[in-house]
């Protein structure tokens, strides 16, 4: 595939495929209890019909519980010969959380229709982003990859609104000035009919989330809905701000290095500048702590992207002159020297273990020349060695003009404040800085029929032994046992990927975050946890609604927190967090904002973060329990990757045996036996390397230091500063 030389802006006509939206009622097994294995109840809705359901014929009852759904005449059955249609070809079908539910039981009818149907699943992480499905046509002769292109853009196209609007659904309606959903006992018979007015409910209510998302997007904005936040994001940068204002039409990605001569290089520059691409700070500094304020920074990433981006011509040296700095924007590979005793180390570094620590002592990496920077402070007093190559790019302004336009439409006090707008607003500018810095090699979930010798096993083009070089690299689900489903592995070359641009929106909020960090400690507070664009401290820190600035999470009052690993803890305050419920709670209110029903609105006076755990595990007793490195046992429905490993022969089911624990104890950063904590110690193998100048990047064989005096920095003979 030719590489992409420049980003440009979208010029033809935005699509708006129509859509439909479908919901799935299911219960625990053979039981009339709530739960998710057994679906009894499916509902489709286009906007322009009434809701159309499905429910088991009496045949299809007879059949044993976890075959009934999906068998000839079943619910599911019946709702996928009624979709895979002529009428329907070429809809986005969403539902809401499809990707980690509804869409799992279709896959299973498409195994057994796979001589009718072909389709291929593109899963993120442990959910579904995004499955098509096309009739398949047998050919007597060989089928050229455009034909099968063209197949493919004729097809259905499974997807989850979740991934346009990440929270439940009775927000997302009430956000957009909806109803939101019906109240419903979940215990009831499946055979009572209020479970057709409860389904309709949350069809039409879908449907009218995502068509106000369409209009808000397409008419209020100007963009282009994707598939996701991040790709709606995108399509609407790339209409409505490229090529207008102070954002270029044209944003170079230099892909390779000047000297790149290897055949079939996917990018060697992109590569590089990938390894400056770093996550969000989290650490525990003091493991207990009261009296604490927990702030956080208004849209972090959104207020770096106001800031000049590395769009512009490039320019790569062996040597760092900090004086391009003034009109560019560097990544430098160099090895750094942290004091050990520094008590804020700045530059992240990724552990053997992959982690993201902060570490003091000598180590090397790649970092963007704003972070390095911080080297200079006093309270840091590092020093860099050993450059080994510096890519500058010239600083562009790109996204100052969509920053403006989003956050105007979350600003409350304006007479034209619309909830649904300002909900959009902060997903899609908290998400575009992750397409540009998106990995170029993807994996899709994909059947794959008997071949004859020579064939490649995924596509059946000539292969030497069983894959073709164009899918070397993919793999079967289940190496064990011959499933016919594979990981095809895909190359990605979006024009958007430019991970200069990521990279340098990621550090410029960590450098955001560092200097709240030591304002604390020059305050002489403490800091106690951070988590990407938060701080827990007990110092009072000045608060303002602007972007980018702090705000008090609980303004007015004061919190004790325990945090165990980074997004493993707990916080308590005097007064009841809202919609937070005790286990002793037996009238809780699961609307969104209610005020009036009389029902509790939050009465638990902690609140506990367990990232990885179900809401249900999340307690003080099972905080302890990970503390002391006991295993978790719960329960949870099969994923995709599950059903791929057998198949999609088996029925998504309860696993009733997950279990979790920390791997490893907390390695950010050195715990001591009282809780606080030190920075990790790095080290290389001593050499006796000059240091460089802070300003032009000389080295120490043109620094000159006046005997003179005591306690003088050396004067740089190239550039006459200290």
């Amino acid at each position: 595939m030719r590489d992409c030389a420049f980003l440009e802006p979208l010029r033809g006509k935005p699509k708006h495929l129509p859509f439909l939206v479908y919901d799935i009622e299911s219960k625990d097994d053979d039981t009339q209890r709530a739960g998710f294995t057994r679906p009894f109840l499916v509902g489709v809705y286009d906007g322009k019909n009434d809701t159309k359901t499905f429910r088991n014929t009496t045949e299809a009852n007879g059949l044993r519980w976890d075959e009934r759904h999906d068998a000839s005449g079943g619910c599911i059955d019946q709702f996928m010969w009624f979709l895979l249609s002529k009428p329907f070809l070429g809809h986005r079908i969403y539902a809401h959380n499809g990707g980690g539910f509804d869409h799992l039981f279709i896959l299973r009818w498409l195994r057994r229709h796979v001589k009718l149907f072909q389709w291929e699943i593109i899963p993120v992480a442990s959910s579904i982003q995004q499955i098509k499905v096309w009739e398949r046509q047998d050919d007597d002769q060989e089928v050229t990859s455009r034909t099968r292109r063209k197949r493919k853009q004729k097809c259905w196209i499974f997807l989850d609104s979740m991934k346009l609007l990440p929270m439940g659904l009775d927000r997302a309606a009430k956000s957009f000035g909806h109803t939101g959903k019906k109240g419903m006992d979940l215990h009831a018979h499946e055979d009572d009919p209020i479970w057709d007015e409860y389904l309709k409910m949350d069809c039409v209510q879908l449907y009218k989330v995502v068509d106000s998302y369409h209009d808000l997007v397409e008419n209020k904005l100007g963009g282009e809905v994707g598939i996701t936040s991040p790709s709606t994001s995108m399509k609407l940068f790339r209409r409505r701000f490229m090529g207008r204002g102070n954002c270029p039409k044209k944003i170079p990605r230099h892909q390779h290095f000047p000297d790149c001569s290897k055949e079939g290089c996917r990018g060697c520059a992109h590569e590089w500048v990938r390894q400056a691409y770093y996550g969000g700070r989290t650490e525990i500094f003091e493991r207990y702590g009261e009296g604490l304020h927990y702030y956080d920074l208004n849209s972090s990433y959104v207020a770096a992207m106001r800031e000049p981006m590395p769009a512009g011509d490039r320019r790569v040296t062996d040597e760092l002159d900090w004086r391009l700095a003034d009109d560019s924007i560097g990544f430098v590979e160099c090895t750094v020297q942290i004091p050990e005793d520094c008590k804020l180390p700045p530059l992240p570094h990724r552990s053997d273990s992959g982690k993201l620590q902060f570490p003091v002592g000598t180590f090397s990496g790649v970092w963007d020349t704003e972070e390095l920077r911080l080297l200079y402070e006093p309270m840091v007093n590092g020093k860099i060695f050993d450059v080994k190559r510096v890519v500058w790019f010239r600083k562009k302004k790109l996204f100052d003009g969509m920053v403006e336009k989003l956050w105007a439409l979350r600003d409350k006090s304006l007479p034209t404040y619309d909830e649904g707008l300002s909900v959009t607003a902060k997903l899609l500018g908290n998400s575009l800085y992750g397409k540009f810095g998106m990995n170029e090699e993807r994996k899709t979930i994909v059947f794959c029929e008997p071949r004859e010798p020579g064939e490649c096993v995924i596509c059946g083009k000539s292969a030497g032994d069983t894959l073709c070089p164009a899918c070397i690299g993919s793999t079967p689900a289940n190496p064990k046992t011959e499933t016919g489903i594979w990981y095809q592995k895909k190359e990605v070359s979006a024009a958007y990927i430019i991970p200069q641009i990521a990279a340098h929106i990621t550090t410029l909020a960590r450098v955001r975050l560092w200097h709240v960090m030591r304002k604390v400690l020059e305050m002489g507070k403490k800091l106690y946890y951070t988590d990407t664009d938060s701080v827990l401290t007990d110092a009072i820190l000045p608060c303002s609604s602007e972007l980018g600035e702090l705000k008090d999470e609980y303004p007015g009052e004061t919190i004790r927190c325990l945090a165990i690993q980074p997004k493993v803890y707990m916080i308590q305050k005097e007064t009841p967090f809202k919609d937070e419920h005790a286990k002793t709670c037996d009238n809780p209110c699961k609307e969104l904002d209610c005020k009036t029903c009389g029902k509790c609105h939050g009465c638990a006076l902690e609140k506990v973060a367990m990232k990885g755990f179900p809401k249900q595990v999340r307690t003080r007793e099972n905080l302890a329990k990970l503390r002391a490195g006991e295993k978790l046992k719960f329960s949870r429905l099969n994923k995709v990757r599950t059903l791929a490993r057998s198949g999609f022969l088996d029925p998504p089911t309860m696993n009733l045996n997950v279990t979790k624990s920390f791997k490893t104890a907390y390695d950010k950063r050195v715990m001591l036996e009282d809780g606080t904590t030190l920075p990790v110690v790095l080290s290389l193998p001593e050499k006796d390397t000059p240091a460089l100048c802070t300003y032009c990047g000389s080295k120490d064989d043109v620094l000159e230091t006046d005997s003179r005096y005591e306690d003088v920095e050396p004067e740089c003979a190239e550039c006459n500063t200290e």
